[in-house]
């Protein structure tokens, strides 16, 4: 087991709650992020929230792994150009 390797460190002899680990995967752009999202899901993934536009300037989607963890696809969102 690993606690035997990290002296029984916390992490590894507790029960583990909630969710363990997020990981966020960049797209080029927030039409692949809907792209991959959908094919993501069809595969098997849960859809958590459906990728949209988000505040802080990306198009954003979450869903979860087998085991519940809630990770997400992203893409920063083209900048408009302004009129001159």
């Amino acid at each position: 087991m690993n606690e035997d390797n990290t002296n029984e460190h916390y992490s590894f002899i507790e029960e583990r709650k909630g969710q363990a680990f997020e990981l966020n995967f960049q797209c080029e752009s927030p039409e692949a992020v809907r792209d991959i999202y959908a094919d993501i899901v069809s595969r098997g993934a849960t859809s958590i929230t459906e990728p949209k536009s988000m505040s802080w300037g990306h198009t954003t989607g979450f869903f979860a792994d087998p085991d519940g963890n809630i990770h997400s696809l992203f893409a920063v969102n083209p900048i408009a150009e302004k009129e001159e």
